[in-house]
């Protein structure tokens, strides 16, 4: 099945009064759907619009999803792998809370034992 890739950066604002939007998009490519597996859900998740106008109250920051796992840290004999993510989606602003929990997630043994 298909994944949601990262959102692109925001637009500049449409214009400078009255109903003006910045809008945002991402693909379905992270993985990209193949082999009869289902396209991206919600369809509509493509792309997001926020006024640009008005001032507003505190934006808490969310996260911005998983990175693919690193490769592991040795070739055999436990290892390491680590993946990440950004308060980005969208950063925190106008006093509004970052975003809670880590930001770095490890897993251990990813390898099997060495030969003896």
């Amino acid at each position: 099945d298909g994944g949601w890739g990262a959102w692109t950066s925001w637009s500049l604002c449409s214009k400078t009064c009255g109903g003006a939007v910045v809008t945002r998009t991402r693909e379905c490519n992270s993985p990209e759907p193949s082999n009869g597996g289902k396209p991206c859900e919600p369809s509509d998740a493509k792309e997001t619009k926020e006024d640009c106008t008005k001032p507003s109250g505190p934006r808490d920051g969310e996260w911005s999803d998983w990175s693919e796992w690193s490769h592991c840290s040795v070739t055999c004999g436990g290892g390491v792998i680590s993946r990440s993510r950004e308060c980005t989606n969208p950063e925190p602003a106008r006093g509004g809370k970052t975003c809670p929990g880590d930001d770095t997630e490890t897993a251990q043994d990813c390898l099997e034992p060495c030969p003896s």
